[in-house]
Order: C-alpha cells, then sequence, then structure tokens
C-alpha cells in the first residue's frame, strides 16, 4: 500500500511540474448557434465582439464551422474548422494567415502555439482519421508536416 502511495505522489509531482512549465493558453471553441445561445455579445474580456462572428459566417454561409478562438501573448487568433483557415483577429479585421485554398482533411483538429508556432493535429479528411501534426509556415502561408 505503501508503494503505491509513493508512485501516486511521484506522478502527482511530475504532473504539477510539467503543467507549470507549458505555455499558458486559453481558447474557446463555439459555433454561430451555440454563440447566441450564450446571450452575450463579447468574450475574452469584450476583446472579441459579435461582429468577428458574423464577418466569419459571412464567408462561411454555405458551409456554417465551428470556431476556436484563442490568445497567444496577447493576439487573438481564430481557426475555422474543416478548414486550413487561420485568422489574426485586430479589432474587426480578420487577417488570415493561410495563403492556400486547400479544404477539408482539418475536420476535428485541435490547434495549438508552441513557443511561437502555430500547430494543428489530427483531425479526419476523406473517410479517414488521423493524427497529423501541420505545422503554419508563415513565410509561405500554408501548412506543412
Amino acid at each position: 500500500m505503501k508503494k503505491n502511495r509513493g508512485l501516486l505522489l511521484v506522478c502527482i509531482y511530475f504532473a504539477v511540474a510539467s503543467a507549470s512549465l507549458a505555455n499558458d493558453f486559453y481558447w474557446m471553441r463555439t459555433s454561430t448557434l451555440a454563440w447566441k445561445k450564450m446571450g452575450t455579445p463579447h468574450f475574452f474580456e469584450e476583446r472579441i465582439q459579435e461582429s468577428v462572428l458574423e464577418s466569419l459566417d459571412s464567408m462561411y454561409m454555405k458551409s456554417p464551422q465551428v470556431y476556436t478562438f484563442f490568445e497567444v501573448e496577447d493576439r487573438l487568433y481564430v481557426q475555422v474548422n474543416c478548414t486550413f483557415d487561420l485568422f489574426e483577429i485586430q479589432g474587426d479585421s480578420l487577417i488570415n494567415m493561410y495563403q492556400n485554398y486547400n479544404r477539408g482533411y482539418t475536420c476535428g483538429s485541435q490547434i495549438y502555439n508552441r513557443n511561437g508556432n502555430h500547430y494543428l493535429l489530427g483531425g479526419q479528411g476523406f473517410w479517414t482519421l488521423h493524427m497529423d501534426l501541420l505545422a503554419l509556415n508563415k513565410l509561405n502561408g500554408s501548412w506543412d508536416w
């Protein structure tokens, strides 16, 4: 029994220590319908307004998507599910960091930022699930394996 307690304490220590070394990452995934059900016109301390969601909806009118909003070093971003599109939010303006026209393959991907680089992990596309890791190439505006 003491052996299990010691192992548990070691595991807790490493879990807490590794979490304290990780970068801060704050995100929220929503859709237009879910946002409107919340009844609030803004979030992220009023830095993202409903007009941003309306701009996204106007671009993706034919195929409404789920949006993942996140913050990295006081900059706000939104990644559109099932696309490679990653926008930096500057006030009410959206600046697309992805400069190509591929679609699909990224449904269900998880976006994250590590050391200033954006990554997409996993997802599904064309009948398959995958655990690919894609990194945003800021110079070319593309996602690279």
